[in-house]
């Protein structure tokens, strides 16, 4: 925190308030802003309920000690930026002013990621802590301004969907991706995952991969129909490489295929 309270006009040069929170009482928090010298920005106490603004950030470590977290939030009260590191870490500043340097530009230009509500309840483990930072990594928002009846739809699934002339994926960790012809059937399709339960897909694939009903709606002219190609990855511990190489390979991918809208399905 010192680091914040010198780099305070650069905040404030970019329109930002900081504001530091930790689960000590009040007293604590004044007697250890005493011993860092003077900060200026104001420090808030999470004591009472404890940890309830941890919990609610879901950054509360089942020890009750919170997890050391940066979250950038903007005017309306959206999540745009989320930075989790280890309690001995220092965070590093720059990458703080490189997204309210971004939330300023999309401000300016319009639109901007989308948002990252609230999430529920605090993680303890390292791979806890990676899924919590994943799953509220904020992506660019495009709105979609066609006409469904005139738009091809791309189906992209994570249920480990594949076509049968194609490789299965290993179901104790895979980071790669398979694609699916637009035109195939469900009976053309297999799944291999050990990791949800298949009570629903052993009756229909459709359930997590609804590609005949999109062929039904497209023959309805309810919507344009599938695009040529579909996208499917598997089950992965590895989140990371899936953040930073498997996602972004798969969506140039499916950027190529050029559909009007995208459904995200999960086994």
């Amino acid at each position: 925190m010192p680091s914040y309270e010198e780099d305070l006009s650069e905040f404030e040069r970019r329109n930002a308030q900081v504001l530091g929170i930790s689960c000590d009482n009040p007293h604590s928090n004044e007697a250890w802003a005493k011993s860092m010298g003077t900060l200026s920005f104001p420090l808030l106490s999470d004591f009472w309920p404890h940890g309830k603004t941890c919990v609610d950030y879901g950054v509360l470590r089942p020890n009750g000690m919170p997890e050391r977290a940066i979250y950038v939030i903007d005017k309306t009260g959206i999540i745009r930026y989320i930075d989790i590191h280890d309690i001995g870490e220092q965070p590093p500043t720059d990458k703080i002013m490189a997204a309210l340097d971004k939330l300023k530009e999309q401000r300016f230009r319009g639109g901007g990621p989308s948002p990252a509500r609230l999430p529920g309840r605090g993680r303890g483990s390292v791979e806890e802590k990676i899924q919590l930072e994943l799953s509220r990594y904020c992506v660019p928002f495009t709105p979609f301004r066609k006409r469904l009846e005139e738009s091809a739809i791309c189906l992209v699934t994570s249920a480990a969907i594949y076509h049968q002339a194609d490789e299965p994926f290993n179901p104790e960790g895979d980071e790669s991706f398979r694609v699916i012809p637009g035109g195939a059937p469900t009976s053309e399709l297999r799944y291999c995952d050990t990791h949800y339960d298949h009570a629903c897909i052993d009756q229909d694939l459709n359930c997590v991969f609804p590609i005949d009903r999109l062929h039904e709606l497209g023959h309805e002219k309810r919507v344009g129909g599938p695009s040529e190609r579909h996208f499917s990855i598997g089950f992965t511990q590895a989140l990371r490489k899936l953040r930073d190489t498997t996602v972004p390979a798969l969506a140039k991918e499916v950027e190529q295929a050029r559909p009007d809208a995208v459904l995200l399905t999960g086994g």
